[in-house]
């Protein structure tokens, strides 16, 4: 018998695709991690798009993150630790952004003589 390293299910051995999830078939059986889902040595796109994104803008970065993170339990792919990165990253880069735009910036602003822009 032939396993989907996808989703796990049992196939036929002249099965190429599998007929639950659709994914090629590669004939080996699959390992599971604790919360059931299939062990993958795919890293999750979601969870480096967040990453990346959470350098450049939070808010993309934070939204991916999450959803990368959930989707790495649920599919049991890598990347856990890029999404709990990317959603830290996220968070202070916010936190820092609001901070210099209501208490830096001002008085930035004032010693340079910009007080009209206030």
């Amino acid at each position: 018998m032939k396993y989907c390293t996808h989703c796990g299910a049992e196939m036929p051995d002249d099965a190429t695709i599998c007929t639950s999830c659709g994914c090629p078939l590669s004939g080996e059986k699959p390992s599971f991690n604790d919360n059931g889902a299939v062990n993958s040595s795919k890293y999750n796109t979601v969870s480096i798009v967040g990453f990346v994104f959470s350098f450049l803008i939070p808010i993309v970065g934070l939204i991916c993150s999450i959803i990368g993170l959930k989707q790495v339990s649920a599919r049991g792919e890598r990347g856990r630790g890029l999404a709990i990165a990317g959603i830290i990253i996220s968070i202070v880069n916010w936190i820092g952004g609001i901070l210099i735009q209501y208490f830096l910036l001002p008085q930035l602003l004032e010693q340079l003589g910009f007080a009209a822009l206030l």
